[in-house]
């Protein structure tokens, strides 16, 4: 996130406050970005006009505790804690602005996939406000907080669902005769360009799957082996239980 918000100038490295429980990593950061760190999240807050929580739901808690006497409601909160809910922030925050974010990993690479939904005082200014910062990181998508669960299944859990049917893939393709290095470039550039062509023709997944498989030819047979392990049954509970235990860690 950082990186982004640097690399896009939406930001000044001298613009970013940032805090880490671990002290050695607080410090790397800081080192390789150029950023100011605090001493711990009171200062970070007190310094910041936006706070962003970037913690994990376990410790949202605590963090939410000691930032809570800072004038919080004049500043703008963002919490991508993933499952805690906008009422329950509230509930710690009182009056604060708060937009609830669920960006995902390739957020690494200027390709993520967040999905916002704004809390009760949250105006217009605030939703771009929010809505810029993290469109510095890929795609942004506004909705409603109850689905917020099912977001975190699909787009923030699915990168770990791609990357499995992308080693499957190399795997295969090496079983089949091909170096790793060659199975691992054609896995990607096929899973490039499978993506590329979805989007572009806005062609279903359903129909370009039947331009691929010709009848009795290769395809075929491969879908008969996606089709007898339950390849797309698996990917569907696979999202759905991922929405569950977001949904259960609020």
């Amino acid at each position: 996130m950082i990186k982004g918000l640097i690399k896009s100038g939406i930001c000044l490295p001298g613009d970013l406050t940032v805090s880490d429980m671990d002290g050695k990593r607080l410090s790397a950061v800081a080192e390789k970005y150029a950023v100011r760190s605090a001493a711990g999240n009171v200062e970070s807050a007190k310094a910041s006009d936006t706070v962003i929580l970037a913690v994990k739901p376990q410790v949202i808690h605590q963090v939410l505790d000691e930032i809570s006497g800072v004038g919080v409601k004049d500043k703008l909160i963002i919490s991508i804690a993933a499952g805690i809910s906008i009422s329950f922030l509230e509930s710690k925050l009182g009056m604060a602005r708060i937009v609830r974010v669920m960006p995902n990993s390739p957020a690494l690479v200027g390709k993520g996939m967040s999905v916002l939904s704004r809390g009760t005082h949250v105006s217009d200014k605030d939703m771009g406000a929010a809505e810029k910062i993290f469109a510095a990181l890929g795609r942004t998508l506004i909705t409603e907080e109850k689905h917020m669960d099912a977001v975190t299944g699909l787009s923030g859990s699915g990168p770990a669902f791609v990357y499995s049917a992308i080693k499957g893939m190399i795997k295969g393709g090496e079983l089949s005769g091909l170096s790793g290095q060659d199975a691992k470039t054609l896995a990607l550039q096929t899973f490039l360009g499978s993506v590329a062509t979805m989007e572009q023709t806005g062609a279903s997944a359903a129909e370009l799957i039947d331009m691929v498989a010709s009848p009795g030819g290769t395809t075929v047979e491969g879908l008969k082996v996606l089709e007898k392990y339950r390849f797309e049954k698996a990917m569907e509970e696979a999202v759905v239980a991922a929405a569950r235990r977001s949904g259960e860690l609020k």
